[in-house]
């Protein structure tokens, strides 16, 4: 960050800048979260306008890769009257850095969402381990 002669690095900070957008003290400022994202358009690059240069473009595509491979899967009915597994994608808010948040990749709702699925699916078939074998045999224990 540049700095002009005149301006110190005191009107720079957080609190400052949202107490004057506000018209508060800064002392009127009990907490603050930060949440920065890119807010440049999409656009074409490359000799041929063959790259997209986009924010968030991995996550969007690979849901959308995600979701259409789930659908292409399933086309005919056929195609599930023998099925002895089930189809499954997880779509997450967070990754990375929030993936410890309720929402995150990294919390429990995955597994206890396939506990409580394997628990009632398996009725009359169920075994100590029918969980950990699920997890074995699907991509989440690769």
């Amino acid at each position: 960050m540049a700095m002009c002669a005149d301006i110190g690095e005191e009107d720079f900070k957080s609190e400052k800048v949202l107490s004057d957008e506000l018209n508060c003290d800064v002392d009127d400022i009990v907490n603050i979260e930060l949440n920065v994202c890119d807010t440049q358009p999409s656009c074409l690059g490359g000799g041929n306008s063959e790259f997209i240069f986009s924010g968030r473009l991995d996550n969007l595509a690979s849901s959308y890769c995600a979701l259409r491979a789930l659908i292409d899967s399933c086309e005919s009915p056929g195609n599930l009257a023998s099925e002895h597994a089930i189809r499954m994608v997880a779509l997450f808010d967070n990754e990375e850095v929030g993936s410890g948040s309720i929402q995150g990749a990294g919390a429990p709702t995955m597994f206890q969402a396939m506990r409580r699925i394997v628990g009632d699916l398996a009725n009359n078939y169920v075994s100590e381990g029918s969980f950990e074998r699920t997890i074995r045999q699907s991509f989440l224990g690769i």
